[in-house]
């Protein structure tokens, strides 16, 4: 039966995805009857997706750079990012920061559709509360939806993973194979006449 669900969200026109796009969130308002409240608010109001640069910058900062003179003359080097063009999740409130670093998880890179939940969990657990650039009120919204304890009969009726599965696909979101490896990828969804 999850063998189906995956091959339901395959595709292999979801990659290279293009850099500027904009992606949806992974729930909204839509979601929010059948989604556990604390996964909503990351989903919704944290989370954000991106496609995954073609090159990363492998140069010394500039503060380093200008303290020597043959590092003034050396050209950055650009170096090709093996996730390129795929999708990855950052935070949206440190995703500029310099502070990021100290809050680990800032980024994570979920391999397929399924592997999201799993990826939440983990940046859930990483990630929220160290991060300094996440507001207070939406760091106490997410507290206060944990301690309600809030499971709702959804996660017997849909199953939690099963749900961010659907969702996912639903908005787009695809498994792609890139160089025999899975990745996640983005194909806007067709809309259908009626």
């Amino acid at each position: 039966e999850e063998e189906e669900e995956f091959d339901a969200v395959s595709t292999s026109t979801a990659w290279p995805v293009d850099e500027n796009i904009t992606l949806p969130a992974l729930f909204d308002k839509e979601d929010k009857p059948f989604v556990n409240p604390t996964h909503y608010i990351i989903g919704s109001e944290i989370l954000e997706p991106f496609v995954i640069p073609r090159y990363h910058d492998d140069a010394a900062p500039a503060s380093a750079a200008s303290t020597s003179n043959s590092a003034n003359k050396k050209k950055r080097k650009k170096k090709t990012n093996f996730r390129a063009g795929t999708i990855a999740f950052r935070c949206r409130f440190c995703k500029h920061s310099p502070n990021k670093n100290d809050a680990p998880l800032a980024t994570i890179y979920p391999e397929t559709v399924g592997g999201l939940y799993r990826a939440n969990l983990r940046f859930q657990a990483g990630h929220l509360n160290k991060c300094e650039d996440c507001p207070a009120e939406v760091k106490e919204r997410h507290e206060n939806a944990q301690r309600s304890g809030d499971r709702r009969s959804y996660e017997v009726q849909v199953g939690v993973r099963r749900y961010w599965i659907s969702t996912a696909a639903r908005k787009g979101f695809r498994n792609v194979t890139v160089k025999g490896k899975e990745r996640l990828g983005f194909a806007p969804p067709v809309l259908q006449e009626y």
